[in-house]
């Protein structure tokens, strides 16, 4: 170790040809030893990369499929909501239809009952009653 340490201690225009041979053996070993660890590295990475394109591709497409089927469903949905819209619009206008028409004929009658002089009416029933009665008794109605 001494040796080594002393011939990194040197600078390169002074060291021999064996201590330069050394120093070369020396960062080759480095050298060596850092290019196994990178190689294990792109190993591990690239089992990764394969083992998570194995297990995640078939589920993405699987969640594709299954938003494709998601967007279909609710494409459905949306033309049956239209259509009930449309329905719901056109219930409405014949019930508008209907409220006016028959809001014309109610203000008729109200204004025809108005008119109607109960007094008279009442007066009315009240003599056809006494001519009924009679009729009744005769006929077996009356007690």
């Amino acid at each position: 170790m001494e040796y080594g340490t002393a011939i990194a201690k040197k600078k390169v225009e002074q060291m021999t040809d064996h201590e330069l041979l050394m120093l070369m053996a020396k960062n080759s070993s480095s050298q060596k030893k850092m290019q196994i660890m990178t190689l294990i590295t792109l190993v591990i990475l690239t089992v990764s990369i394969i083992v998570s394109v194995v297990l995640i591709v078939p589920k993405m497409n699987r969640t594709l499929e299954d938003m494709s089927t998601l967007a279909v469903s609710l494409h459905d949905i949306v033309d049956d909501i239209e259509i009930s819209l449309e329905n719901v619009r056109t219930m409405a206008d014949s019930i508008t239809k209907t409220v006016n028409d028959n809001s014309e004929a109610l203000g008729e009658a109200i204004t025809k009952i108005s008119k109607i002089d109960f007094e008279t009416l009442n007066k009315a029933i009240n003599d056809l009653a006494k001519i009924v009665a009679p009729l009744a008794k005769l006929f077996g109605g009356g007690k």
